[in-house]
């Protein structure tokens, strides 16, 4: 008998711990096939949105957590679409930043601030083998070092998304996705308080404008 997958968010999980699950692979092709630079995805809470970019997460990058992803999706509906087409051109071939801030939660600016900082240091040390790359310049390697020591200022912070792309993309040859979960938690959190919004909105425009 199949398990319910109750709070299971990791797409890894779901197919290999014997979960009962609703194969939404096929949208991938749809997703691919779309061609769009920017796809913003609203919908109500639990509709799965987090699980579905997990799915993209396994489906594009050849590894997530140091874990390969190649087999996952071989029983699976986007298999079977174009007799494996989708598979065999995109399956594990892309670098991915997927990043969420679900966890930032806080009630001043600078507490936002800080937790999106922490985020943002964690999210460069898994791609640490970045640093050496022959295929990036000092300039970039300065930066990337500051971001993750923590020795970079806000600027630098608002520059980071943008900046991991590039380092990918000089490294691998190859299109950089960026998925973005949870964007709206830390301005939720700031309703109400417009000292702390105009901040937080201000300073999340910046680093989502220059990366996208």
């Amino acid at each position: 008998m199949y398990k319910i997958p109750i709070g299971v968010d990791n797409f890894h999980e779901l197919v290999t711990g014997d979960y009962l699950f609703c194969d939404k692979t096929a949208m991938i092709a749809e997703f691919l096939n779309k061609g769009e630079k920017v796809t913003l995805i609203t919908r109500p809470r639990r509709w799965g949105k987090t699980l579905n970019m997990s799915m993209l997460q396994h489906f594009l990058a050849s590894e997530v957590n140091g874990v390969p992803t190649a087999g996952l999706f071989d029983d699976l509906a986007i298999a079977k679409l174009e007799e494996g087409k989708y598979l065999k051109t995109h399956q594990g071939k892309y670098p991915v930043i997927l990043l969420s801030f679900k966890d930032v939660k806080a009630d001043s600016f600078q507490g936002a601030y800080k937790k999106i900082y922490k985020l943002i240091s964690y999210l460069y040390g898994t791609f640490e083998y970045l640093l050496n790359s022959e295929k990036i310049n000092s300039v970039q390697l300065n930066s990337f070092h500051s971001i993750i020591d923590k020795s970079a200022d806000q600027q630098d912070l608002e520059d980071s998304l943008k900046l991991l792309s590039e380092c990918l993309y000089q490294h691998h040859g190859q299109m950089v996705y960026i998925l973005i979960d949870e964007y709206d938690t830390p301005l939720n959190q700031a309703y109400g308080n417009p000292d702390y919004l105009d901040s937080l909105v201000g300073f999340m425009r910046n680093l989502f404008s220059v990366c996208f």
